[in-house]
């Protein structure tokens, strides 16, 4: 476990685990430290300057919250009229180029300058420059690049590298002219999660599937359950007149933020022309419109007379909640409930043995075997993958038969025939019990009779 350090913010005594920065420790105690570049799934930066805070003692006037580490005994002022004086100053220097057109702005409304702004009081600013007259970049089918906007916080080239591990978009040039862009300025070629929208402090990125259709004070936000894999990340939907306009992932739940570009942008099916919209009832061979009260009592009538040898199979893709009213109607006629993605699928399920676990535990993996390509199948728990291995210094072994995106940070690779895979994994349970490397303690509680 480790250690605490006692430290004094703003006249409160707090405890706080060693190695923490004197942000985290502000956050803990309450005190409110405005921040643009920070986000807590990222490495501290210190780009924008905003989190300025007071140390007693120190030489410095003011110093950076968020990359300086809380110590033993330290003494911190979060706000005081210099403070607020310094972080003015540095709103004002982020404007001299900023293009006022809020009112245009999809991120109008929750813009994190925009918040900062109003909240210190900057209505005129002493500084005079030219605003920035960058093209917009329209090419990208999903992600609206407008620079001029830009405050260079760094988060989306931060995300894009330590989250997702694909570090399409990085800071480029130096000085004056320094901007976030792709090598030799091409279109964007990503994994399209939208992460970089979700943690932008500003309107520079924006989804065009959003562009023009709404105000987010005009939206309902309601949280879901992504239905596209098994990991089963929080999403907030944003509608407007009961019709989903945009997706946001939450930073609470299993994804912890993370999401792609299926949860992200996936959702126009929805509305789709080939969609049903009502119960059908076939008669005849052929399928009638209904209405629900109609097809309700014509499968409760089915069902009476199958009473005792009737099943339903429901598709894996169902919430916890609709999986289990339908087990509660198939115990009224003494029936049984298969999930399964697919009904090519199912003899499989009945074949093998499945375990559940959690992102977090692959997180505090020391060791991580892959068999499959997770960017594609699963991307959010391959980026737990990539969490264990850049930041936890994970071993990672890529068991595939080709390589795969987390091969680049493989330890060892073995490349196998197509189909291979579960005869892999029995010769190596074979040499594991030969070499009495087994846990035996694991196994027994975990399986019968082995």
């Amino acid at each position: 476990m480790a250690m605490l350090i006692t430290l004094t913010i703003d006249g409160k005594e707090i405890e706080i685990e060693e190695g923490a920065t004197i942000l985290e420790a502000a956050q803990d105690a309450g005190a409110n430290v405005p921040t643009l570049c920070y986000n807590k799934r990222l490495a501290p930066f210190g780009a924008c300057r905003i989190c300025l805070v007071e140390l007693e003692g120190a030489r410095t006037k003011f110093t950076p919250s968020c990359t300086t580490p809380a110590t033993n005994g330290m003494v911190v002022r979060t706000t005081s009229a210099a403070i607020i004086k310094a972080r003015r100053t540095i709103l004002e220097l982020l404007l001299i180029n900023h293009p006022l057109d809020c009112p245009v702005c999809d991120k109008a409304g929750e813009c994190q300058l925009q918040d900062l702004v109003y909240e210190y009081g900057v209505s005129e600013n002493r500084f005079k420059g030219d605003m920035s007259n960058l093209p917009i970049d329209y090419r990208s089918p999903l992600i609206e690049r407008n620079l001029n906007r830009c405050i260079l916080c760094g988060k989306c080239a931060r995300i894009c590298d330590e989250i997702q591990d694909v570090a399409e978009v990085s800071f480029i040039n130096r000085g004056m002219k320094a901007k976030i862009g792709t090598d030799f300025d091409r279109v964007l070629d990503c994994e399209f999660c939208g992460q970089c929208i979700d943690i932008c402090p500003v309107g520079c990125l924006t989804s065009k599937l959003f562009k023009f259709k709404a105000r987010v004070w005009e939206l309902t936000n309601t949280d879901i359950i992504c239905p596209y894999c098994n990991v089963g990340c929080n999403l907030t939907a944003r509608t407007r007149t009961g019709r989903i306009l945009k997706i946001d992932a939450k930073e609470s739940g299993v994804n912890e933020g993370g999401v792609c570009a299926k949860g992200h942008f996936g959702f126009d099916y929805i509305y789709s022309e080939d969609r049903l919209t009502q119960p059908l009832i076939k008669i005849n061979g052929k399928f009638i419109p209904s209405n629900w009260d109609e097809a309700f009592n014509l499968v409760v009538s089915k069902f009476s007379n199958l009473k005792g040898r009737s099943g339903m199979l429901v598709s894996a893709r169902l919430t916890n909640e609709e999986i289990y009213a339908a087990k509660e109607l198939m115990n009224n006629v003494q029936g049984f409930v298969a999930c399964v993605e697919g009904l090519e699928h199912y003899s499989a399920f009945s074949e093998t043995g499945l375990s559940s676990g959690e992102m977090k535990e692959i997180k505090d993996s020391d060791c991580i075997l892959l068999f499959s390509d997770l960017s594609e199948e699963n991307p959010v728990a391959g980026l737990a993958v990539n969490y264990a291995v850049k930041r936890k210094n994970a071993n990672l072994i890529v068991i595939s038969p080709r390589r795969i995106k987390a091969s680049k940070h493989a330890s060892h690779q073995l490349l196998i025939t197509p189909g291979q895979e579960i005869t892999v994994i029995n010769g190596m349970m074979a040499e594991l019990l030969r070499q009495n490397w087994q846990d035996a303690s694991f196994i027994a509680n975990s399986t019968e009779g082995f």
